[in-house]
């Protein structure tokens, strides 16, 4: 690849990130090259460049002759945001889902991924790197609890999974959008209910699996949907019967996009109670796709 004159980097957030950077910047500074943060000025006289990228468009990539992703596990990349957004964790996970999904749309365009706590790597333009770590991190399973473990390896496998627990939703309460809880009165008019998570997923096919118990007075008459913005999988339910339900349904995110489950009221009801008991999220095969299926 000696043709490549111009790379961008995008370094997860997690305790290798400075490491990287330098080791990248003494590289390209050994070829003659300038590096750069995404929107500087570049010197156009330098024998190449190396851009650290933040905002990730089709305009910025076109200008790339290969892209770099330095990876980092998802708890680490989680105590990053963490750190910045201390007082709101659901902030903080929906920040480092969104990092996720921006390096995914880099592996999209073929770049090239390393591990952030790998001690050298072969790169293009730039060659053999070492990033001066003195010793490697044997690979961890993710439990599938953590609600950033389909971001255990980059872009997420087919069958990737994790648990979305009830704190990390929002519950309506009375007009207001957020302020209740995981058990809900259900009487009233047709409304909102639950709502969330808005965690960033990078294009593919996902399935949602939501659980939650009913206990209707006559039937509790729900309404479940599933996507981005207006782009909804969309599941109708009556229930008449006191237990425990799983709803399933599937999408397919044709660009990345904040994820939500919202779960509605479909009409007025005189009485009845809904616990949320949160849901788990797959990455699906693209042709595996199936219709809204109540279990």
């Amino acid at each position: 690849m000696s043709d490549v004159r111009v790379v961008g980097v995008v370094t997860l957030p997690g305790p290798h990130e400075a490491r990287w950077r330098s080791a990248l910047v003494q590289a390209a500074k050994a070829k003659g090259w300038a590096a750069t943060k995404d929107g500087g000025d570049r010197d156009v006289s330098a024998a190449g460049q190396l851009i650290f990228m933040r905002d990730i468009d089709d305009a910025r990539l076109a200008e790339t002759d290969a892209l770099v992703v330095v990876s980092a596990s998802p708890d680490e990349v989680f105590e990053a945001a963490r750190q910045r957004h201390s007082d709101d964790p659901r902030q903080a996970l929906r920040r480092a889902a969104s990092q996720f999904s921006a390096a995914c749309r880099l592996i999209e365009n073929h770049a090239v991924v390393i591990d952030g706590a790998a001690s050298e790597a072969d790169l293009p333009g730039l060659g053999r790197v070492a990033s001066g770590a003195e010793e490697v991190r044997a690979a961890v399973a993710l439990d599938p609890a953590n609600p950033l473990a389909i971001y255990g390896a980059l872009p997420p496998r087919i069958g990737a999974t994790a648990a979305w627990s009830p704190d990390l939703f929002s519950y309506t309460r009375g007009v207001e959008h957020e302020g209740g809880t995981a058990d809900i009165d259900i009487s009233g008019r047709a409304r909102i209910l639950v709502h969330g998570p808005y965690f960033q997923l990078p294009p593919g096919a996902w399935r949602v699996t939501a659980r939650f118990t009913v206990e209707p007075d006559d039937d509790a008459f729900l309404m479940f949907q599933w996507g981005a913005a207006a782009g909804v999988t969309t599941c109708y339910g009556a229930f008449d019967t006191p237990g425990v339900y799983e709803v399933v349904l599937d999408r397919v995110w044709e660009r990345p996009g904040n994820a939500e489950l919202r779960v509605w009221a479909e009409r007025g009801h005189l009485f009845g109670k809904m616990t949320w008991l949160g849901c788990h999220v797959e990455r699906l095969p693209d042709d595996a796709v199936i219709a809204a299926s109540p279990i």
